[in-house]
């Protein structure tokens, strides 16, 4: 049985703090923006309103379709806090060794010099 490619799009939310979200103004939407609102669900809409930012993937070509309330986004600290957490005990492992160090001093100068 052939796989079937997926179709259609998919909406991502991103875990916004809407403290620090913008007013959110549907006049300033470009069209495909209006296009691909009114066709989400009303909780969708709802969201979006509320200022969470989302983007509107197409599943074919995995190409972002519209992206909302994602100018100035910035992630809830806990959010950030837990990446750290989660990708700390690797760069800390990776700068543990030499060879490492080594190789990212050569990389810096190298950036340096292109400078």
């Amino acid at each position: 049985m052939k796989a079937r490619k997926p179709q259609g799009t998919a909406i991502i939310f991103l875990e916004t703090n809407l403290e620090k979200a913008k007013p959110f103004d549907e006049k300033a939407l470009s069209d495909i923006q209006k296009k691909v609102l009114s066709k989400l669900s009303e909780e969708e809409q709802e969201k979006i309103r509320k200022g969470y930012a989302a983007s509107v993937v197409d599943l074919e070509s995995g190409e972002s379709v519209c992206k909302f309330n994602l100018e100035d986004y910035r992630p809830p600290q806990r959010s950030i806090d837990q990446l750290a957490r989660a990708i700390l005990p690797r760069i800390q492992d990776f700068y543990s060794k030499e060879e490492n160090r080594k190789a990212f001093e050569e990389w810096k100068a190298e950036q340096e010099s292109k400078k």
